[in-house]
């Protein structure tokens, strides 16, 4: 007997819910805002607007949203946080580097991501009498007075240098090339212009004077053993009151060459 008084109070009540009336004091049902339940679900009470009472409660998943790389998913249901972060799912700036190039990085605080391709400055004035400001990261990477140089080989172990900025005149002709491989077996190409200087094989000879009519020969490039010894001097032309002046310690030396008799 007791058994069925149970299950006819259940049946009443049920009914009542499905009219939206309290069970236990037939006033009526409104229905309650949504409210995280745990770490993967929210829920939702029936309250009687009477007797302030909670009649029922509905349970659902979380869902929606998109995950970023500091947290999970919210849910667009309660607005609770759900799920794990998506290690992929940055927020990208170019952030400059203060020398003219910038590095992509997250933005998001707690994440210290950054890519590991660096990239040139770009855009932005083209005048050299004012800043170049990069469209990207917003660094200047050319200051007003500074020229945005470029070196044209001439072929002949000398390049030509000019500026690109807009309305610029600036220019530099017949300028020695230098850097590369400082190697006798390897070609010395420019590192400004790209242009082969030396070729494989040869010399990057120095003539020291030896302050008797003679020098030594010896080449600069690393790992080289050539040398010659007192070579006798020639060239110039001595006068009355000069003596002559060896034209090759005259090109090579950084100090006053020897001066010989002939």
């Amino acid at each position: 007997m007791a058994i069925l008084a149970a299950a006819l109070i259940l049946l009443l009540g049920a009914a009542a819910l499905a009219e939206d009336v309290c069970p236990y004091c037939g006033g009526k049902l409104t229905v309650g805002q949504w409210e995280s339940f745990g770490t993967e679900s929210h829920s939702r009470a029936m309250l009687c607007e009477d007797c302030g009472g909670e009649c029922d409660r509905e349970y659902q998943a979380h869902s929606g949203g998109t995950a970023t790389c500091v947290r999970g998913r919210i849910c667009e249901v309660c607005g609770a946080t759900y799920g794990i972060p998506d290690p992929f799912a940055h927020d990208y700036v170019w952030r400059p580097n203060g020398d003219g190039t910038h590095t992509q990085v997250c933005q998001r605080e707690g994440c210290s991501y950054t890519e590991g391709d660096v990239q040139p400055c770009s855009g932005g004035s083209t005048l050299c009498t004012e800043n170049a400001v990069c469209a990207l990261c917003g660094g200047t990477y050319r200051t007003a007075g500074e020229h945005s140089l470029i070196y044209t080989s001439n072929n002949d172990g000398t390049h030509n240098v000019s500026c690109s900025n807009t309305d610029c005149t600036y220019s530099e002709t017949n300028v020695a090339c230098s850097g590369g491989s400082t190697f006798c077996t390897e070609a010395a190409v420019c590192t400004l212009c790209g242009g082969t200087y030396r070729t494989a094989g040869e010399h990057s000879l120095t003539y020291t004077s030896n302050n008797d009519g003679t020098h030594n020969v010896s080449c600069s490039n690393t790992g080289c053993t050539y040398a010659e010894t007192n070579i006798a001097c020639s060239g110039g032309k001595a006068t009355c009151t000069q003596r002559a002046v060896f034209l090759k310690d005259l090109l090579h030396n950084g100090s006053l060459p020897f001066a010989f008799l002939p």
